[in-house]
């Protein structure tokens, strides 16, 4: 698939996290999460990735905590913090903004997906040309630490069926606080900016802070 793309999208470097760069944003764990993967790998699962029309994300589930992995990236990752496992999946195919994390996040690759990475020192005054950022192809099966230092948004697809990946966070990161106007703290431990292009987040008070063009992924007929 890697291959189709690079083909129908030219204009974009693709890398993976094999590559010497990725070092800079986050490193592969070696966890076997097969079991989780298998979980929300179901005929259901996939018909509702499939189905979607955008991209949804769940902070938290509960189903997701019996599995031997999560504890043990509590406690080699977040060294006994609590933390929440949860999952966004569904369709998506730009990079519409940006964002960082006070701690690390570990994401569970349950389908193979395309990781949009900067470097939040990269950033003046809270923004970012993406231009300065990579594409990364995540395979299926990989689960990733990516660094507190890094910019990260919702996965894109790798293909027309859509996406699926487990994040793995510090406990109440990304739930609600009282959102500022223009500020770039929007969550609990989220700093986001977004996209131009987003004229509905512009509205709602977001900040604009990703700049360049829209980055958007094309796939094979």
């Amino acid at each position: 698939m890697l291959e189709q793309l690079k083909k129908t999208n030219s204009n974009i470097k693709f890398f993976t996290t094999k590559d010497e760069n990725f070092k800079k944003y986050g490193r592969v764990l070696n966890l076997d999460a097969t079991s989780i993967i298998d979980h929300l790998s179901t005929q259901e699962e996939k018909d509702n990735i499939k189905n979607a029309t955008k991209a949804s994300y769940v902070t938290d589930r509960e189903d997701l905590h019996d599995f031997e992995c999560i504890p043990q990236i509590q406690k080699e990752i977040f060294g006994y913090l609590p933390i929440q496992a949860g999952v966004v999946k569904g369709k998506n195919q730009s990079l519409t903004g940006t964002e960082f994390h006070q701690g690390s996040e570990v994401n569970i690759a349950v389908t193979d997906c395309l990781l949009v990475l900067g470097n939040k020192y990269d950033m003046i005054d809270n923004a970012i040309d993406v231009s300065q950022m990579d594409v990364f192809y995540v395979e299926k099966g990989e689960v990733l630490e990516i660094y507190s230092t890094t910019l990260h948004y919702t996965p894109i697809e790798a293909n027309k069926d859509g996406f699926s990946l487990v994040v793995i966070l510090i406990e109440g990161t990304n739930t609600d606080i009282d959102f500022e106007k223009n500020s770039v703290l929007c969550k609990k431990n989220k700093w986001y900016v977004c996209h131009s292009s987003q004229t509905a987040k512009i509205e709602q008070g977001f900040k604009v802070g990703l700049m360049g063009d829209l980055l958007t992924i094309k796939y094979p007929k």
